[in-house]
């Protein structure tokens, strides 16, 4: 099989659009990391492309953008030639994993100056669409299974409210405590990175996601700092981390527990960690509060208007503390869909070593 340059496939879009240039003055979508985030009167690209993370969180994640359409200035628009199909480029950049190598508080930044030189396979555009629709439909099963994901944690969340109503509004009068008087507040560790020094995994605001919790230590970034942490920035089994602050207001007051059994993990300044050390509180129990709309708004503020979490806020905060019998039988509940998650995800796990399989099958180069 011959072998090209990737800039041979595709040509680089020049976009130095900011988000603060954005005036919604027209139909066509303007793309950045997390998808759209507004429309234009003119556009910059008129056919299909696939479109870049080039900077900072989610760098190297590519997808699709659609014609007449716009990128931010983080985002790298690379243009298909004539001859290659759009889903093919997708998957074949997708291959080329350009996230790897970003460690620690390092701002990443990748430049098509230098990942355009690497060498790619040559296929005919007949082998390309066959690659391409057989990969697109893994794919669009894992989208499918994660959907299914999604309405299972829908649907925890409609059962604690069925059984403890608005954790705010109390509606079945509950005795209450704040949560300052439930548990331990401790903020995170605040670094700079370091060329040397004491190697530890660091639970980040990139590894938060709408979920309940995270065991998965490969998810969470090595960092490298002067000296180890002390004790009571480590985290345990059971902690619960909300993300305190970050650039993205949408994703303060987010928060999950942490599960790191026999691994050393701190974690970052960004966030705080509450450690639960009441008898009348259970944890699943305790997620359903903290997780539900009405506390995050309580927490963090609406709209625009979104603040800082701080040790104080957090330590205002009421919990209403149901019986324990109550909170029992909540967690049962929650058992059960976990255990739906996992086999959902399993099956998630294994198309996805079918797709990195076939990927490597068709785009390695070596």
């Amino acid at each position: 099989m011959s072998k090209v340059a990737l800039n041979k496939l595709c040509k680089k879009g020049i976009s130095t659009l900011r988000q603060k240039d954005i005036v919604n003055d027209g139909p066509y979508p303007i793309y950045g990391a997390s998808g759209i985030v507004g429309y234009s009167s003119n556009y910059q690209n008129d056919v299909q492309y696939v479109a870049v993370v080039k900077d900072g969180a989610g760098v190297g994640r590519a997808n699709i953008c659609d014609a007449r359409s716009s990128v931010l200035g983080t985002m790298q628009a690379l243009i298909p030639v004539d001859d290659v199909e759009c889903d093919y480029l997708l998957h074949l950049v997708r291959s080329l994993r350009l996230s790897e190598g970003f460690t620690g508080s390092t701002i990443p930044h990748i430049y098509f100056k230098d990942y355009g030189k690497r060498l790619v396979v040559e296929r005919s555009t007949d082998e390309q669409c066959h690659i391409a629709n057989l990969l697109n439909a893994i794919e669009s099963r894992i989208s499918i299974i994660d959907i299914q994901k999604d309405k299972l944690d829908e649907l925890v969340k409609s059962r604690f409210i069925e059984m403890f109503g608005d954790p705010i509004e109390n509606p079945f009068g509950w005795d209450t405590k704040p949560l300052g008087e439930l548990g331990e507040l401790k903020n995170g560790v605040n670094f700079k990175s370091v060329d040397s020094g004491t190697e530890i995994r660091c639970l980040g605001v990139g590894d938060f996601k709408d979920r309940y919790q995270i065991s998965e230590m490969d998810l969470i970034s090595i960092v490298s700092l002067n000296g180890k942490p002390n004790e009571s920035q480590m985290l345990r089994d059971g902690d619960i981390v909300f993300v305190r602050s970050n650039g993205n207001k949408q994703l303060v007051g987010r928060c999950l527990a942490v599960f790191p059994g026999d691994e050393e993990v701190t974690f970052s300044g960004f966030c705080i960690r509450f450690r639960n050390e009441s008898d009348g509180l259970l944890l699943d129990y305790l997620l359903g509060c903290l997780k539900s709309d009405s506390m995050r708004k309580a927490m963090t503020g609406r709209g625009a208007n979104i603040q800082n979490l701080s040790q104080k806020i957090l330590s205002g905060v009421v919990m209403p503390m149901p019986p324990i019998a109550l909170q029992q039988e909540f967690a049962a509940f929650v058992q059960k869909v976990d255990k739906l998650k996992s086999i959902a995800q399993q099956q998630i796990d294994k198309l996805q070593m079918l797709y990195d399989s076939l990927a490597q099958e068709y785009f390695s180069a070596e």
